[in-house]
């Protein structure tokens, strides 16, 4: 049991001084993590917004500059002259309109496809690609749009089963000397331009765990600095109809729903708030890892660029403080442990020797005393224990002598009762008992009363009076036997 308050007292004075040591720097420490925490969120949400924004700029501006490339180019003369000219006169001038066709072809061999006049009829006439020559596009977009609003117009990206690729049309009207359209000139771009796009942009952000997704306005994948194998899948399974008519119009990779598209609801409830909350967070296909995002839209196609970065690498500050917190505070512990030891042997020592005192006393050792040894509350407190014991020993003391009084008083009158009922020589019986109880308790006068009967009267019996007493004087009934006083003068 001793043990066990010693233990206990020693443990609250070190959870104490623990307490008020560590306490407060975990307080300033959490504070201080929290607001660190949300000024690097904030710097990295716009660091990816602006990135994000540069994205959309780049790919905005490649397509501006592809849409007023081939407006410019459709205006050539020769390409005018071409479609204006009857089928008999366009055999003179085929030479020269594929030269220009060619020509223009040469300007990017890596991302342009192919180039193409076609005739208000839809037919395809000229083709750098020659087995495309005769075909109808009548029905194509880029084509309908670009008759119907005589401007440039820029198609959304589609893939080829037939050529297995994936690509983009520009296309402009063609008009003749009196601004009449006589047919469309159109550009066909290999969609990998877009996927360099995002690719240099991920570079200049200079973060190997950051990169771009381009979607489109049903939020297809058009390129990805994270993986190519998810591009032409949407973010969430499309409805049936939806993602069967995407897929008709090549715009949607084919396949079942699992194999058209990816399972990221949470991503894709970022990108439908984006207007509103350009900031979110989010998973990304196979990895586990939560990413921080931020989404912008494009000026000239209903399409958004989103730049996605993982939370571990721009929170990293904080992991490191973290650390450095966690050895400040381990040092700190050691250091108020052993202060915390020491003053709780100081402080205890005292309240130790009390209680050891204090059990030696209950043992029985009524002399046990406590040493002062402090003017404070532990020595007021030992004082205040000796007082107490003093006090009870002194009780203790008179209950023994009183306990030791009544047993000789009982004992003489014991004596007195079994004397004189046998007739016995009461004189030499009483001095013995005056002789007695003088003896025990240091008294000076001793006078004894017996009861005479005759005269219902005391009379009193001291050593010096040579009177004989009379034997039926102290003949003791069971009632009264006697009456005895003492004197101690």
């Amino acid at each position: 049991m001793k043990t066990l308050q010693l233990s206990s007292l020693r443990s609250k004075l070190i959870v104490s001084f623990l307490s008020v040591a560590l306490l407060p720097l975990l307080i300033v420490s959490a504070i201080n993590q929290r607001a660190m925490q949300e000024a690097l969120m904030t710097s990295a949400n716009q660091s990816l917004l602006a990135t994000a924004s540069q994205t959309a700029l780049s790919i905005d501006a490649f397509i501006a500059n592809n849409l007023n490339a081939v407006r410019v180019e459709a205006q050539l003369p020769l390409v005018s002259r071409y479609l204006s000219a009857s089928v008999e006169d366009r055999t003179q001038l085929r030479t020269d309109a594929e030269a220009v066709l060619r020509a223009l072809n040469r300007k990017d061999t890596l991302n342009i496809i192919s180039y193409s006049l076609i005739t208000l009829d839809g037919i395809t006439v000229l083709d750098t690609n020659v087995g495309q020559i005769g075909s109808d596009r009548s029905q194509q977009d880029y084509f309908q749009r670009a008759i119907n609003s005589g401007l440039p117009f820029v198609s959304p990206v589609r893939y080829s089963a037939q050529t297995q690729t994936m690509s983009i049309h520009f296309s402009s009207p063609v008009r003749n000397a009196f601004g009449e359209i006589t047919g469309v000139l159109a550009l066909r771009y290999n969609s990998n331009a877009l996927q360099r796009l995002i690719n240099q942009n991920t570079q200049i952000f200079g973060r190997s765990d950051a990169f771009a997704i381009l979607f489109d306005e049903n939020y297809v994948r058009l390129a990805n600095g994270y993986s190519t194998n998810s591009i032409l899948k949407s973010v969430v399974p499309l409805p049936t109809p939806k993602r069967e008519q995407l897929q008709a119009e090549g715009r949607l990779r084919p396949g079942s729903s699992e194999e058209a598209s990816t399972n990221l609801p949470q991503f894709q409830a970022g990108l439908e708030q984006m207007s509103t909350q350009p900031f979110f967070q989010t998973y990304i296909a196979d990895s586990r890892e939560l990413k921080a995002a931020a989404a912008t839209r494009l000026e000239t196609m209903p399409w958004s660029v989103v730049f996605v970065q993982s939370r571990s690498s721009f929170l990293a500050p904080i992991r490191a403080q973290f650390y450095q917190t966690l050895g400040l505070g381990l040092a700190i512990a050691l250091a108020v442990l052993a202060v915390a030891v020491a003053m709780g042997q100081w402080l205890a020592q005292p309240l130790l020797h009390l209680t050891s005192i204090m059990t030696r006393f209950t043992a029985g050792n009524l002399k046990a005393r406590a040493r002062v040894a402090s003017q404070d509350e532990t020595g007021i407190l030992a004082a205040c224990f000796n007082t107490m014991a003093n006090q009870l020993e002194k009780l203790v003391q008179g209950l023994e002598e009183r306990t030791r009084e009544l047993e000789v008083s009982q004992a003489v009158t014991v004596a007195v009762s079994e004397l004189s009922r046998s007739l016995l020589d009461s004189r030499k019986l009483l001095q013995d008992a005056i002789s007695t109880m003088q003896a025990l308790f240091d008294l000076k006068d001793v006078q004894i009363y017996l009861f005479d009967r005759a005269t219902q009267t005391l009379q009193a019996f001291s050593p010096d009076s040579q009177t004989p007493i009379n034997p039926t004087c102290i003949e003791i009934e069971s009632d009264i036997p006697m009456a005895l006083m003492v004197l101690n003068q």
